[in-house]
């Protein structure tokens, strides 16, 4: 794969939507997250269930990094903070 972050959603180091994002959030050897890709159909619909992706980081370790969603060309086009949902 040439760009990585082609159509891929990704947590990042980084922990604000407003600058860096840093790179991809992993503690393993390689980097588990470049092989996540969503993929548009003709109805613009698409669903994906059971996804596993080993990083090595606890759901705490992740708290307040971010979420980037990338589009065709590797381009960040959405961004969110991990948090703690209310009940």
């Amino acid at each position: 794969d040439t760009n990585p972050n082609a159509c891929g959603i990704h947590i990042h180091s980084g922990m604000s939507c407003l600058g860096d994002a840093g790179g991809h959030s992993f503690n393993t050897p390689s980097d588990p997250w470049t092989a996540v890709k969503y993929k548009s159909l003709p109805d613009r619909t698409s669903t994906e269930a059971g996804l596993v992706v080993t990083t090595g980081l606890t759901n705490y370790d992740v708290l307040g990094h971010t979420m980037i969603v990338h589009d065709s060309e590797g381009t960040r086009i959405a961004c969110g903070i991990l948090n703690i949902g209310s009940p």
